[in-house]
């Protein structure tokens, strides 16, 4: 007769308060040498009676279990937070490392980089549209009320950029890094629910 697993006992503190070797042994199947084999190196998240270590039973499973199906896909519609403790600071390692790289090549600014190459170019923009009436006034010959129009649709258009750039910055945000990555799995998540077949309809539906 097959021993009756359970949740009370020496073999565990509750659920999610941490489980002991010998009962995954039962849960599992495996010997204790398997187990604490497969388990080296994985913090306990506590002590029981006797100081006995008490393992998170998802993230032991996570090590005991070998995942049925398509592990190269199920690793990568895995999320950080799901991710056993090593696995999840092997990821933000390797993150780091790729922004690095990206800074480096160029391809990623920081912010202050960006706002500085940003003011330059508005002032740039500016000082170009300061120049308009005089150039107007060179080449076209306009009078004097024709020119005061010229400025004044000019500091217009100014004041209207300054506006908009105080919006933005009030308003306006980007991603980052980890919300660019949340946005392309959920992109892709939403991509394989429209793609999957619908169920069939009823006649009755269709008719």
């Amino acid at each position: 007769m097959a021993t009756q697993l359970t949740f009370k006992g020496d073999g565990v503190e509750s659920p999610t308060g941490g489980v002991t070797v010998p009962w995954l042994m039962k849960a599992f199947r495996m010997g204790r040498a398997t187990v604490e084999r497969k388990l080296a190196g994985v913090e306990p998240i506590g002590y029981g009676k006797h100081r006995t270590p008490l393992y998170d039973l998802p993230e032991a499973a996570s090590y005991l279990v070998k995942p049925k199906g398509d592990l190269l896909k199920l690793l990568k519609e895995m999320k950080p937070e799901d991710m056993p403790e090593r696995l999840r600071e092997a990821y933000w390692g390797a993150k780091l490392k790729q922004q690095r790289w990206e800074e480096k090549a160029g391809h990623l600014w920081t912010t202050s980089s960006v706002m500085d190459v940003f003011s330059n170019v508005l002032t740039e923009i500016r000082i170009r549209l300061q120049l308009v009436p005089d150039a107007v006034e060179r080449d076209a010959g306009l009078d004097m009320k024709q020119i005061i129009a010229v400025r004044a649709t000019i500091d217009g258009i100014q004041d209207e950029i300054h506006k908009a750039i105080q919006a933005i910055a009030e308003g306006g945000e980007t991603l980052s890094q980890l919300g660019r990555d949340r946005l392309e799995v959920g992109e892709e998540e939403l991509a394989e629910d429209e793609a999957a077949p619908r169920p069939a309809r009823n006649h009755d539906d269709i008719l």
